[in-house]
């Protein structure tokens, strides 16, 4: 079936949609962008019915294949063959590491239409050759609030469970949070939690609303554990257009509670909200918030995980980066004052050594196995 676009010259430009994904695209202009061909065929194939979904991306020779191993990643970074990578979690179990991650197709926004729209997953056992895996979610066609994206998975384990809460997005587009649980030891497969979204599409009375009003910006949840009980962060806007990190408090995991902002910060500061957030327990007692901020990372210093208005904010002092700026943290182990981490960069994903002794907190990049030996031992040489 025949598409129409324009070409941003307002010239329209029609292209042939291949019967089966796997095909070669038949261009009518040759200077089309790919990519984005490429994610209109994949949403073309998918036509709705989004249990056979992961299947099908199975199948397509230049995105996900199961067993497909990508090696040098500590010097290369990581990221799926065909693909970028943005906002990931990672979990140990049974002497491996779970990736699980938005795989992105290079050169396009992360809303266009088929992109961003499935989670991705990868295990290694160093950190530096990945075993790429089958996807483990995709968009839901049957569930309105997740039917346009879905982004930023964050896995919590305790006592041999596993759930991750991710973002569910409408082309509207509006954000929610949802929650699945893994059903099986090697985290392939996952069950949507039945009570989903976490956050109603009409979000709560502080949230910046849609035309539609429903949530506009509810995304990238992180989960700690705090006492006998959970807190929820995730990315939002305050109604009144300021930057916010939500928080929601649950006793189980399932049901959850809203606590309003925890953090809000005056737009003037910044052109961009505080991303990824990730909450961790200092060795002092104290807590630390580390966002994303464009550009780069930043952190804050708390007496507690609930309250983070007014304090100070430090940027974090980066080391041998590329052409990027980091985002995203995640903490894998941690040895006091040394924090051995992951975070992407210009699409790929690579590990590194937070110092919190330092003035301000450095990050630095691991780029041979020799740096992972404090960590991994004998696994990483």
């Amino acid at each position: 079936m025949p598409k129409t676009t324009h070409d941003g010259r307002g010239q329209e430009t029609k292209w042939e949609i291949p019967s089966r994904i796997g095909v070669e695209y038949n261009c009518r202009q040759s200077q089309m962008d790919v990519q984005k061909i490429k994610a209109v065929n994949l949403a073309a194939e998918v036509a709705g019915h989004s249990e056979a979904f992961v299947k099908l991306l199975r199948n397509h020779p230049k995105a996900i294949t199961g067993s497909s191993r990508v090696t040098d990643c500590l010097r290369k970074g990581y990221a799926p063959k065909g693909y970028g990578l943005a906002d990931f979690t990672i979990v140990q179990r049974s002497g491996q590491f779970h990736l699980f991650h938005i795989p992105r197709v290079p050169g396009n926004s992360c809303i266009d239409i088929a992109n961003e729209h499935w989670l991705g997953h990868a295990v290694s056992a160093d950190l530096h050759t990945w075993t790429t895996c089958n996807p483990v979610l995709s968009t839901e066609p049957a569930n309105y609030f997740e039917s346009a994206h879905v982004w930023a998975p964050f896995v919590y384990q305790e006592a041999g469970r596993a759930f991750m809460f991710y973002t569910g997005l409408t082309a509207d587009p509006s954000q929610v949070l949802c929650m699945a649980e893994c059903m099986d030891d090697d985290m392939n497969v996952w069950r949507r939690s039945g009570t989903n979204p976490i956050i109603p599409p009409g979000g709560f009375d502080w949230h910046w609303k849609n035309e539609k009003n429903n949530v506009r910006h509810a995304r990238d949840p992180h989960v700690v554990k705090t006492g006998d009980s959970y807190l929820l962060a995730y990315s939002a806007m305050h109604r009144n257009g300021c930057p916010a990190i939500g928080g929601m408090v649950s006793n189980d995991l399932r049901k959850w509670k809203d606590i309003g902002p925890i953090l809000y910060r005056p737009m003037g500061r910044a052109e961009w909200m505080p991303e990824s957030v990730n909450i961790q327990r200092l060795p002092d007692g104290r807590w630390a918030m580390i966002p994303s901020q464009s550009p780069g990372l930043e952190y804050y210093i708390s007496d507690t995980p609930f309250h983070w208005h007014g304090l100070k904010v430090r940027q974090i002092r980066y080391e041998d980066g590329a052409n990027d700026l980091p985002a995203g943290l995640e903490v894998l182990l941690q040895k006091k004052n040394q924090w051995l981490v992951a975070y992407f960069e210009g699409d790929r994903m690579y590990a590194g050594v937070l110092s919190l002794d330092a003035h301000p907190w450095k990050l630095k990049r691991i780029k041979t196995r020799t740096g992972l030996v404090p960590w991994l031992g004998e696994t990483a040489g």
